[in-house]
């Protein structure tokens, strides 16, 4: 399956996410720096790309080529300003397979 972890920072939720390449995994951050780290401490720990990916864009802006099957959204919507949160829902909304069983 597929995972999204959006405010990835460091990246130490996507590898966790990946439970060792069951499931590709690709981590959102807005900023360079912190997406440049994720993919240094991916690659320190041996975690392969094709599982573990890390791309530097605005959450809200953000169109995947496919939806994912698992969001974990740990600490972005909580730093989100109020009056952000709808536009996080519909966004997520955008970015989730649906239920299908």
């Amino acid at each position: 399956g597929t995972g999204f972890v959006p405010g990835c920072g460091r990246g130490y939720d996507c590898i966790a996410l990946s439970e060792d390449g069951k499931r590709k995994v690709t981590g959102l951050d807005i900023v360079e720096r912190a997406v440049d780290a994720a993919k240094s401490y991916r690659d320190e720990q041996k975690i392969d790309a094709k599982n573990v990916d890390y791309i530097c864009a605005d959450f809200f802006k953000f169109k995947p080529d496919s939806k994912f099957d698992v969001v974990f959204d740990y600490t972005f919507l909580c730093a989100l300003p109020p009056e952000l949160r709808e536009n996080w829902a519909k966004q997520m909304a955008t970015l989730v397979k649906e239920r299908t069983g």
